[in-house]
């Protein structure tokens, strides 16, 4: 096992445009696919986060030794979330992991291609990340697969470093939330009447997923929706 110690200069680093600090990158062969984060736990108090992107050639990366569950996904949420999703997905993500475990946010094939997904990685992008076994073709990617496993755990939590193992599944996945705004002019017709029906409906469910979701109050969560939506529609 290596470790290193890294040193900041803090005045460098106010001075400088750039306010985030470069990855460390190390390259080690070892037949242990882990992450060692005990030594990392010695200086904090609170609770730390763990984000680790990893790419493989064969499938998914999952954890061999605590559980692992994916983000909630795919939920209709009110659209005044949007104002605010920092801290919805930091109230959410911290109901969703498990107290030993792990949350998979994001799986993805990158020789696939979706509207709702970021354009995959470029090559360029891959052999910088470190990837080594691109062939001298335009379809790389296709050999490349992208897991965003996120932990997060205080002194008392997750007392073994984290284990990985590799596996086939090449299925694709990613947290998204929906949000629709609905219809702001006049309804005076037949088909307008039931529009609001339907979206006095659709507004209360929504209501209900961001609850389960966050646990937020019901008050709280129906007053900013009634800021956000015509009267008609509550």
């Amino acid at each position: 096992m290596k470790s290193f110690v890294a040193k900041v200069n803090l005045d460098r680093h106010k001075a400088s445009q750039a306010q985030e600090l470069p990855p460390l990158q190390i390259s080690f062969r070892s037949s242990a696919f882990m992450l060692p984060i005990q030594l990392g736990k010695l200086n904090g108090d609170q609770a730390q986060d763990a984000l680790m992107m990893m790419l493989t050639k064969r499938g998914r990366v999952e954890t061999a030794n605590y559980r692992m569950v994916e983000l909630p996904t795919e939920k209709v949420i009110p659209t005044f979330v949007e104002d605010n999703f920092g801290q919805f997905y930091k109230t959410m993500f911290s109901r969703a992991k498990p107290y030993n475990g792990v949350v998979l946010e994001y799986a993805w094939d990158m020789q696939w291609c979706d509207p709702h997904a970021a354009d995959p990685l470029s090559r360029d992008e891959l052999e910088e990340l470190g990837v080594f076994w691109l062939k001298n073709s335009d379809t790389s990617g296709q050999d490349v697969y992208v897991t965003r496993i996120h932990a997060q755990y205080t002194q008392k939590q997750m007392s073994e470093d984290l284990m990985f193992k590799v596996t086939t599944n090449k299925d694709n996945f990613q947290g998204r939330y929906i949000m629709t705004k609905p219809y702001v002019g006049p309804l005076q017709c037949e088909a307008g009447k039931e529009y609001v029906e339907t979206m006095r409906r659709r507004l209360r469910e929504e209501a209900h997923t961001l609850g389960e979701l966050t646990g937020w109050a019901p008050r709280d969560i129906e007053k900013r929706i009634r800021r956000t939506v015509p009267a008609s529609y509550w």
